[in-house]
């Protein structure tokens, strides 16, 4: 046992000549059981070979490190007709980026809820369209928030941007331009950074404005697009990418036969809506990702897509297994159906039938209009921010036909001179 002296240095003292007999004997019991276990255990080991108890702790410590390997988790949200994708970095720090429609904000947040998030490190909206951007505002407003990163020079007037500046405004949230060269994100071998658009760079198509990231773990690589064109992607990024979020939805605009031979991405994600009114995803960019073996999803057709690696291999899984079909394909086969329901019908009408059991058929109830309008068709334009009636004297020739739901969706605001 030990004391303390007159000057405060621990003394020693002899603790054997205090113990009762009762403990000596305890004592010498737990000596004799010390020197069996070490008797065994120097039995055991000689009937080892030599080495095969290092070697076995040494494959032990490797599965150990094996399960223990951080991760990339990329979840591609089915959002409808637009974009969200959550990342978990290796670090478990953590990346959105955009937010859907504003009609996806509330299921955003949910989804988030349900994955323990309480906050979002880094927020990247891509560029100011509503199909991208329409539900941030919800989750800005319900999470803490690290900082936003979107492109400065990427300007619009529409209600739903010019509400997101307002919020990150009243947040106090730090935004930082999302251009060329910046770095979002990086840690113990990864890096996430933005290469695309260039620094002060004007594009005509607010889409080209899109904030494009490249994620590097290890030896793989995610791209996350926005709506950017195929030209932009291919002078940004050099060469292969494990994974694509392709860009523009599946449009024809953000993919090329060209880029895809560039990037020859092992898995593709599409995201978009099943009865959007755009043509996405289009036959030609399905072909193009076929073409180079990429494994495709679609949000539309497999629901939420996610991807991890360890910085060595990929996986991918979805939330509903199944084909990727083409917009094109599935009106096609919408037709066809339609087709043969109105043959089946006519040729019930024209088969003979017992004029007595003939009784007259209700007048059919008149067709439901749907509220407002909302099923209608529209057209905007690929600048403008107003949504048209057909033959409207200040609609553009380049017109693109849309349900007026999705372009109030999307921020579209109706023509003072149509109102349509």
């Amino acid at each position: 046992m030990t004391s303390s002296t007159e000057d405060g240095r621990a003394e020693v003292t002899d603790a054997t000549t205090e113990a009762p007999a009762h403990q000596r004997r305890v004592t010498r019991a737990t000596a004799i059981l010390l020197v069996l276990c070490a008797f065994v255990a120097a039995l055991l080991a000689s009937m080892l070979p030599a080495g095969a108890w290092a070697q076995e702790a040494q494959e032990s410590d490797q599965a150990v490190q094996q399960q223990g390997q951080p991760l990339v988790t990329a979840y591609y949200l089915n959002v409808g007709q637009g974009d969200s994708e959550f990342v978990v970095l290796p670090d478990g720090s953590n990346v959105l980026i955009d937010a859907g429609p504003s009609d996806a904000g509330d299921a955003i947040v949910s989804w988030l809820r349900s994955m323990g998030v309480t906050r979002i490190d880094h927020v990247v909206a891509t560029h100011p369209h509503a199909d991208h951007i329409g539900g941030m505002v919800k989750v800005l407003t319900s999470f803490q928030i690290g900082d936003v990163w979107m492109p400065q020079n990427a300007d619009a007037n529409t209600k739903t941007y010019l509400n997101l500046l307002q919020t990150l405004s009243q947040l106090g949230v730090p935004v930082y331009d999302a251009c060329a060269g910046e770095t979002v994100a990086s840690g113990d071998g990864f890096t996430m950074q933005v290469v695309s658009p260039q620094a002060g760079e004007t594009f005509k198509d607010l889409n080209d404005y899109s904030a494009e990231l490249l994620l590097t773990y290890g030896e793989r690589t995610f791209l996350f697009t926005g709506d950017a064109s195929a030209y932009l992607t291919q002078r940004a990024v050099p060469g292969h990418v494990d994974v694509l979020k392709v860009a523009h939805h599946g449009s024809d605009t953000g993919s090329t036969a060209a880029l895809m031979s560039q990037l020859t991405p092992q898995v593709a994600v599409i995201e978009c809506s099943a009865d959007n009114s755009y043509g996405h995803p289009t036959q030609e960019t399905l072909d193009e990702l076929a073409t180079v073996g990429a494994q495709v999803y679609a949000t539309f057709a497999n629901g939420i897509v996610t991807v991890t690696s360890d910085g060595s291999t990929v996986t991918a899984t979805c939330e509903t297994p199944g084909p990727v079909t083409s917009q094109q394909n599935r009106a096609a086969a919408s037709t066809a159906g339609a087709s043969a329901t109105v043959a089946a019908t006519a040729a019930a009408a024209a088969a003979p039938t017992d004029p007595a059991a003939e009784t007259p058929a209700p007048d059919p109830a008149p067709a439901a209009e749907a509220p407002d309008g909302g099923d209608a068709t529209v057209y905007i334009t690929k600048t403008g921010e107003k949504y048209h009636a057909d033959g409207c004297r200040s609609l553009r020739k380049s017109k693109i036909p849309i349900s007026k739901s999705d372009a109030i969706a999307q921020g579209y605001t109706p023509c003072e001179i149509c109102n349509p």
